[in-house]
């Protein structure tokens, strides 16, 4: 029997984007009554559903899974084992990172890759700081949706996607903030945010829901009335580029 597979050659690596989309690997054997053929599929040494040529996958996750097939020949009594072997290695092709804070390879791909070179566009340049003996990127400046290609010394080439994003403010409550109540029926409450270095402003907003209904102020001190819960939450705004929301703050009046 003359036995190949698709994706790559035996026991090679494909490197395969995460997706809800079906990854289909494929043994192909030549010279032999396919009708005698019977087929044995194994996830990391476990078997898988799956009796024929081909096993559909889904790559869910980041990391290396090795698959292989043994294939058994009823009319010679024959069993070939491992007769194809795949190494999938998930990866996240959208790829984000704080602004001004360094990726390593190893946490997008679960595994470092022995890099020969990272390539970036002339106009991502000033933007992203790459080393390929570390294997790292470095976000300087604002980028969104920026293609960086990763070679691999044995020669294969990878493509992600690099976009900055700024890191999330932390909102606390002002020591004291819930004060003496105005009118009996009124509290007043303030709160600073952190991690925000950089920031051109932070605007608060309220809401009655914890995860809807949010209204922008432009305040940071705010009146809560007795017995009444209010949802506080942050964003901090760079230039035209905004943060992530913090977490949401529940004040009880």
């Amino acid at each position: 029997m003359k036995i190949t597979q698709s994706l790559v050659k035996k026991d090679g690596e494909y490197f395969a984007p995460i997706s809800k989309k079906d990854l289909k690997l494929q043994i192909i054997v030549e010279n032999a009554d396919k009708s005698a053929l019977q087929y044995q599929w194994y996830c990391n040494g476990k078997k898988v559903d799956g009796d024929s040529d081909t096993l559909s996958i889904k790559v869910s996750k980041k990391g290396t899974m090795t698959y292989t097939c043994d294939i058994y020949n009823k009319a010679t009594k024959e069993t070939k084992k491992a007769a194809g072997s795949w190494k999938i290695t998930g990866y996240n092709a959208k790829v984000s990172i704080t602004f001004k804070k360094t990726k390593k390879i190893k946490d997008i791909f679960g595994k470092e890759l022995k890099l020969s070179k990272i390539t970036v566009p002339k106009k991502a340049k000033k933007a992203l700081a790459v080393d390929a003996k570390k294997e790292t990127i470095k976000v300087k400046k604002y980028c969104k949706n920026v293609k960086v290609t990763l070679v691999t010394k044995d020669g294969k080439s990878i493509e992600i996607a690099v976009s900055t994003v700024y890191p999330r403010p932390k909102v606390t409550k002002n020591k004291g903030a819930v004060k003496t109540y105005v009118d009996g029926r009124y509290c007043i409450v303030s709160f600073k945010a952190s991690n925000v270095k950089g920031a051109t402003k932070v605007l608060y907003e309220y809401s009655k829901k914890k995860d809807k209904g949010f209204k922008k102020s432009k305040f940071k001190s705010f009146y809560v009335k007795e017995g009444n819960v209010r949802y506080f939450r942050a964003i901090a705004v760079y230039g035209k580029q905004k943060s992530p929301y913090s977490k949401v703050i529940k004040i009880k009046g």
